[in-house]
């Protein structure tokens, strides 16, 4: 049973008795990684719309019709609009630089709660190409074509959304680790680890929000699609990821699950290498049972993409 979770009474606790770990950043423009604008518009700017999604499950049932009938123009429609060469490599481009994180962002708490901002961001554009260009590309990992345009693009959004859930249960896990300690656990972690492993195979937060995706029996549930399946095709999706995201076997510690317990112990003793490992009964994957819902999670656009391709 999922329990009803808010970040309220945590950050205020950490804000009164632990100042030095949560901060006041805002913006004004969202903050994409370093040259993702300039990679993705080159000169133009583009006008940027952010619109909060109360429910991600209602808002995926309203704008994604599983299993009607497909109207094949629709079809048509996205190649018209969304298949081009220059968009391809472009997307290719996003992709090999910034990894999953070419699709959307997680803002933490620990930055962001005071301005109003913190929350998961699905980049709606580009979810939507690539989910076209694995759709049109299943003869790479399919023997035909076993899944519905919809379907891929409704398991793509809850496969980014999950990643970035990842990086939510990684900072819920130091914030309580810090209210414990009463240490600032959670940004000496990323100066200190995370800046150590950043695009390197031994990154595991990304690696584990990777591997959360593809054993996330929440998402297999939603779709009538066999859950090998999804395997394949995300398998065949994060072979394109830099260092860290397509090293989600973490083979380097031992797996997925020693890598748990890896990324705990970085975090409660903010080093890359720690002195000992917490047991796997206290590790991040104690967070996966919060209500997602609590998450603020928002819906981005960018307006006009498609005049520049």
């Amino acid at each position: 049973m999922k329990t009803t979770f808010t970040v309220d009474n945590e950050f205020n606790f950490l804000r009164d008795h632990v100042p030095e770990s949560v901060f006041d950043h805002d913006f004004e423009r969202l903050p994409l990684p370093p040259n993702y604008e300039i990679l993705l518009f080159g000169e133009n700017q583009p006008e940027i719309s952010i619109d909060r999604i109360s429910d991600f499950d209602d808002f995926l049932n309203d704008n994604i019709r599983l299993y009607d009938n497909f109207d094949e123009r629709e079809i048509k429609n996205d190649k018209a609009n969304l298949s081009s060469d220059h968009l391809n490599k472009i997307s290719a481009q996003l992709i090999e630089t910034f990894g999953r994180e070419a699709f959307g962002l997680y803002l933490p708490f620990h930055y962001y709660y005071l301005s109003g901002k913190w929350g998961i961001y699905l980049f709606k554009d580009m979810i939507e190409e690539r989910a076209f260009f694995l759709y049109e590309n299943q003869d790479e990992f399919f023997d035909n074509k076993e899944m519905t345009l919809n379907e891929i693009k409704y398991f793509y959004y809850n496969a980014v959304f999950r990643h970035e859930c990842f990086h939510y249960q990684t900072e819920i896990f130091s914030a309580r680790a810090e209210i414990f300690s009463c240490k600032p656990l959670y940004d000496t972690y990323n100066e200190h680890v995370k800046s150590q492993v950043r695009n390197t195979y031994k990154w595991l937060e990304e690696a584990l929000a990777e591997s959360s995706v593809l054993k996330s029996k929440h998402i297999k549930h939603r779709l009538k699609v066999k859950p090998n399946l999804l395997n394949r095709l995300y398998k065949y999706d994060l072979q394109f990821m830099p260092p860290g995201y397509r090293d989600y076997e973490c083979k380097f510690c031992g797996g997925p699950k020693r890598g748990l317990q890896l990324l705990s112990s970085q975090i409660l003793n903010t080093n890359e290498h720690p002195t000992s490992l917490v047991p796997n009964r206290h590790t991040i994957a104690n967070m996966y049972n919060h209500d997602y819902r609590e998450i603020p999670t928002y819906l981005v656009s960018f307006k006009n993409i498609k005049r520049i391709f």
